[in-house]
């Protein structure tokens, strides 16, 4: 008799631990659900959008950014870069890297007029880069002083100088532009990318006449 009430009493005792442990392991299940399901929440929102764009520079015509396809861009979160190609010589992407400018680009909007990507108080009239739509920089705008001006020689003046700057103190910099008529037919990277620095796309630029 004493041996039974002894292994009641052990049952009991061991009923409500089993109990907590089993509500433990429902509690971490839970949890792990929730904060996963957070995680993939916050990845799907953070993700680098991904797009094909395609690139034209002409000396006379100016440079063409058209988003071929892909996710659509935010114009506030991307920037837009340049660097010069192998065919410009080995070991030159890090000194021509570039950055353009935004206010020098226009587009086409819905009524067919061209218009600013960016208004005069930095606010954008173009809101999303998407599939099919294209933006421009005019030929002016793709003179070294405004495109490359990390590298443009000293003493560059585009009324006088245009695409056939002569200056042999500052032929070696002169030689990377992408505006001097001699790199006709050379290859530069157009790159763009997230405020972040995340990639979104890169494609390679041929310069024409």
């Amino acid at each position: 008799m004493k041996s039974e009430k002894l292994l009641k009493s052990e049952s009991d005792a061991v009923s409500p631990v089993v109990g907590v442990m089993l509500m433990l392991v429902v509690t971490i299940i839970i949890a792990a659900v929730v904060s996963g399901f957070a995680g993939g929440i916050m990845t799907s929102s953070d993700k680098t959008p991904q797009a094909t764009i395609k690139g034209t520079f002409s000396l006379s015509d100016g440079m063409r950014i058209t988003h071929t396809g892909g996710d659509p861009i935010a114009m506030h979160k991307v920037v837009f870069g340049i660097y010069d190609g192998e065919t410009f010589g080995p070991d030159v992407d890090t000194v021509t890297k570039q950055t353009l400018n935004k206010s020098t680009m226009t587009y086409y909007n819905a009524d067919g007029k061209v218009e600013d990507v960016m208004g005069p108080s930095g606010s954008y009239n173009m809101t999303s880069f998407v599939a099919g739509s294209s933006i421009y920089i005019g030929e002016r705008y793709c003179a070294p002083d405004y495109l490359q001006p990390g590298i443009c020689p000293d003493g560059y003046d585009y009324d006088n100088d245009k695409s056939q700057y002569h200056n042999d103190k500052y032929k070696n910099r002169w030689s990377l532009c992408l505006y001097n008529v001699n790199n006709i037919g050379r290859d530069f990277v157009l790159t763009v990318s997230d405020t972040s620095g995340n990639l979104i796309a890169k494609t390679k630029v041929t310069v024409t006449s």
